[in-house]
């Protein structure tokens, strides 16, 4: 009697215990289960981010490359004299910095990355938001970084007419791991001034660090080509 007793008392811890390991071993298919969902959730929830973030990146250096098209594009000087006056004003600064250094020894055209003379390191110029001008400067905090890259093309024709050179603008910002470019290309048209004067400028250190001379009879101004 007392041996059925035991063997039953037996029986019911066993039971116990394989109770205890199903549920244990069910409890650990949930908690994987509920990883699984939860590492499924943030990839997701990863790749939305980096969509968002990614595409905020792409609007702002459109935005950017737009304000700068107006700097470049909206100036409609008829005289030097009206040139020369927004260089003592300190107005339009980046296309009076284009107008001293564009077609001149300082600042080679760009040709290919495997130029020596005429590839990214010699060609490329970088600038800041403030350098640029306008209402550029509102979006600096919108990103990590945002870079400026400016450079020109042309064949070295240049030297014997300006109007097929080409400016190529690259705006690229940067928030966290996500980058975005955009380039914008404009014409250079150059002509002289009705009643054009004779001689030579220098401008002055914030537009023309360089000393470079440009002739005062020639009216450049710049037309927007495409943006990619």
């Amino acid at each position: 009697m007392q041996r059925k007793r035991k063997l039953r008392q037996f029986h019911k811890e066993e039971n116990r215990g394989s109770a205890m390991i199903v549920a244990i071993v069910v409890s650990m298919v949930v908690v994987v289960f509920c990883l699984s969902l939860l590492l499924v959730s943030y990839a997701l929830f990863s790749s939305s981010v980096r969509r968002v973030t990614q595409n905020q990146c792409r609007e702002l250096s459109k935005t950017i490359s737009i304000e700068i098209e107006k700097e470049l594009t909206t100036p409609a000087y008829t005289s030097f004299d009206m040139q020369k006056q927004d260089v003592t004003d300190e107005k339009n600064l980046l296309w009076q910095y284009l107008r001293y250094n564009v077609c001149q020894g300082n600042w080679p055209y760009y040709e290919s990355e495997s130029s020596t003379d005429h590839g990214e390191k010699a060609a490329y110029r970088y600038f800041t938001l403030a350098a640029t001008g306008g209402d550029t400067t509102k979006y600096a905090a919108m990103a990590d970084d945002i870079s400026v890259c400016i450079y020109w093309e042309n064949d070295g024709s240049y030297q014997i007419s300006k109007n097929d050179v080409v400016l190529c603008v690259k705006v690229t910002c940067t928030k966290g791991d996500q980058t975005a470019s955009m380039l914008s290309k404009y014409n250079l048209s150059c002509m002289d001034y009705e009643d054009a004067e004779i001689g030579v400028d220098t401008g002055d250190d914030t537009v023309n660090p360089s000393k470079n001379d440009i002739l005062k009879s020639e009216h450049w101004s710049w037309s927007f080509l495409e943006r990619e």
